[in-house]
């Protein structure tokens, strides 16, 4: 008796919670062991098994609130080999969104259909892995759940089974939404493009309602817990007290601010880095550090025959520098004030209209050469080029600029 998970959690708080009590008195306290359970419990002292209790109730309260109100979702981005992972919807916010059909993009058959129907899929893909990891850990923090009241046991019990239904539907979700993209995408008859996508329909309702019904357990679990320890229930949902709140939001927006300019230089720092060797053809071949101020200072030129491929190269990593630091700044952007956001969002800007305009100049380079080896050669569009360097150059010297407001700015954060 006594050798079945519960038993040996059983076991283990009694040991950590009573250190003093004989080995074979903790060994009686086993989950249907009758009369020989309230024998071992009566060695116990009384105080300190309610404290153990309550501490148990309000942990598998604060794991079931992580599980509803803690972001769940992960949006996953990609730039130059680095993954990021960026937090997204909680699951209270998940059936929210798919009640009201915000969750995924509307659809409608025509032009470019297939875009939205693929961006359908991508948005279902990762959804029942992540509620497989948010069931995993909240499985994990219900070491002491045996010692809820009955009622509070029934509403974890049906969090957990609900909770598997939920990610058996979300599996469901995934696998009709990649059929109807699927269909979508070559061109499928209609009546079977929209039943691929009523099924959908259908999967996803079926998931919003089992979030609900995980909601209504973890409100009823709530509500049990309030009956045993009122006072700290009550503080886990009581507001924060305002001084305090808005001193933790300066430290945060001080934070946001600092992180924000970081990443501003060492952006500035990636868009001059050597790749591809563009630098190795360029006038700024013989420069010590180069970053995007420096190439913005100079007049940069490149080898002849080598244009086209040096303004790629330029252009690439001017964007690799973007992806990585509006991935990297994402997670904090509605943590820092609006005036910070409205300037990561212009940088964001500069940097991409940067990259435009160094495809535009390759452009014009290349298509010389491809002339040219065509045994078509023809002069290069000289006003274009012009018009490209001006607006990588008022791009470039646009984002200098941002980073010099965005250090004043930043030094005055209060």
């Amino acid at each position: 008796m006594g050798n079945s998970e519960p038993g040996r959690r059983a076991r283990d708080v009694v040991r950590r919670a009573f250190p003093n009590l004989m080995s074979g008195a903790a060994d009686l306290v086993t989950p249907g062991a009758g009369v020989v359970v309230r024998a071992g419990i009566a060695v116990m002292d009384e105080v300190r098994f309610g404290e153990v209790t309550e501490e148990a109730i309000v942990l598998t309260v604060i794991a079931s609130i992580e599980l509803c109100d803690s972001p769940l979702l992960m949006r996953a981005t990609s730039a130059h080999g680095v993954d990021f992972l960026v937090p997204g919807l909680t699951l209270r916010q998940l059936a929210a969104a798919i009640a009201d059909k915000t969750f995924a993009p509307a659809w409608e058959r025509g032009p470019g259909s297939h875009f939205t129907s693929a961006e359908i899929a991508r948005r279902w893909s990762t959804v029942a892995e992540d509620l497989e990891r948010g069931r995993r850990t909240f499985s994990a923090e219900l070491g002491g759940s045996f010692l809820l009241p009955k009622q509070g046991a029934g509403a974890l019990g049906r969090i957990r089974t609900k909770l598997r239904e939920g990610i058996a539907h979300a599996q469901r979700c995934d696998q009709e939404a990649r059929q109807f993209a699927s269909l979508d995408f070559s061109g499928g008859i209609d009546r079977y493009v929209n039943r691929a996508r009523d099924r959908l329909r259908d999967a996803s309702v079926a998931l919003m309602y089992a979030l609900e019904d995980v909601l209504r357990a973890h409100a009823e679990l709530v509500g049990v817990a309030r009956q045993v320890v009122p006072d700290r229930i009550d503080e886990l949902f009581a507001s924060p007290d305002p001084t305090t709140l808005a001193a933790e939001q300066g430290r945060r927006a001080r934070e946001a601010a600092a992180e924000l300019l970081d990443n501003a230089r060492q952006a500035l720092a990636d868009a001059g880095e050597e790749l591809s060797g563009w630098r190795a053809h360029s006038t700024l071949r013989d420069a010590g550090d180069v970053d995007l101020c420096a190439i913005a200072a100079a007049d940069l030129r490149f080898d002849a025959g080598h244009e086209a491929n040096c303004w790629l190269s330029l252009g690439h990593t001017i964007d690799g520098a973007r992806v990585r630091f509006e991935a990297l700044t994402a997670a904090i952007a509605d943590e820092m004030p609006d005036e910070l956001a409205g300037m990561r969002k212009r940088f964001i800007g500069q940097l991409n209209a940067a990259y435009g305009a160094t495809g535009e100049i390759h452009t014009c380079y290349w298509t010389v050469d491809d002339m040219k080896r065509r045994g078509q050669p023809q002069p290069i569009d000289v006003q274009h080029v012009k018009a490209g360097r001006t607006r990588f150059h008022e791009a470039t010297s646009g984002a200098c600029k941002t980073v010099e407001e965005l250090a004043a700015a930043v030094a005055i954060v209060p």
